[in-house]
């Protein structure tokens, strides 16, 4: 599971610098609004942020070999990954609706930044807690163990040398 998450942390490097690095060399203006937005004002921090802790934080978490096998390290990485996803989402989403918010209102695109409001907070929460109801839920309706398996008592002798 820690090289999965080191893999994917990886990834998600790869593909988020790949993405900034082809708008920013094409230099098309309906396309580095995003970036241009999102790099001024309180967004830039947030952007900071973002890189820091959604790429530099797991990669150095999960770089030695014992911390991919340490359960609670993993469990800790895990749930880092999972807040960074909800940062990054908010970093795609917030900026675009609080530029539209800007024009709708007459007020200039530079007035805005990154002002968090609690609803943002609780949209989390929801999410989280009808997702782990619906876990919890699908786990108590089925066995965890394989009663019907054919296999079975030749699958519990088996041993493992490592």
């Amino acid at each position: 599971m820690g090289m999965l998450l080191f893999a994917f942390t990886v990834f998600w490097g790869y593909i988020s610098f790949s993405q900034y690095f082809l708008q920013w060399y094409a230099n098309i203006p309906e396309e580095t609004w995003f970036f241009v937005y999102r790099n001024t004002g309180t967004w830039f921090w947030y952007s900071i942020f973002l890189v820091v802790g959604h790429f530099f934080v797991p990669f150095l978490l999960l770089l030695t070999q014992p911390a991919k096998r340490t359960p609670w390290r993993i469990c800790t990485a895990a749930g880092w990954v999972i807040l960074m996803h909800f940062v990054d989402i908010y970093w795609i989403i917030m900026p675009n609706l609080q530029l539209q918010q800007s024009r709708h209102a007459g007020q200039a695109a530079a007035t805005t930044g990154f002002h968090p409001h609690i609803l943002d907070l609780l949209a989390l929460i929801g999410v989280i807690g009808v997702l782990g109801h619906a876990f919890l839920w699908l786990f108590s309706r089925n066995s965890i163990f394989p009663a019907r398996d054919p296999r079975l008592r030749e699958s519990l002798s088996v041993t493992n040398w490592l």
